[in-house]
């Protein structure tokens, strides 16, 4: 199936993996919060924080991005409502 949406797949990843060596989540044709193709590099243990926390529904870089333009980092965030 990604292979059909993005056909130079391979190279996005390697292009991706460069800029986020930390992990990146790759979320194609989204609808109501279910993506039809899901890519996920980070680490288990992030992945299950970020289910626990529920983020999911209120992601603070995909919030801070509707109101924001530029870079920020994960850190200099805050959580939108959480404790973490």
């Amino acid at each position: 199936m990604l292979k059909n949406i993005v056909p130079h797949h391979k190279e996005v990843a390697a292009k991706l993996a460069d800029i986020a060596p930390s992990g990146y989540t790759m979320a194609l044709n989204v609808c109501y919060l279910t993506p039809q193709v899901q890519v996920t590099t980070y680490s288990e243990a992030w992945v299950k924080r970020y289910r626990e926390m529920h983020f999911v529904s209120h992601d603070p870089v995909a919030i801070w991005s509707t109101v924001n333009s530029g870079t920020t980092r994960w850190s200099d965030l805050p959580l939108w409502g959480t404790q973490g």
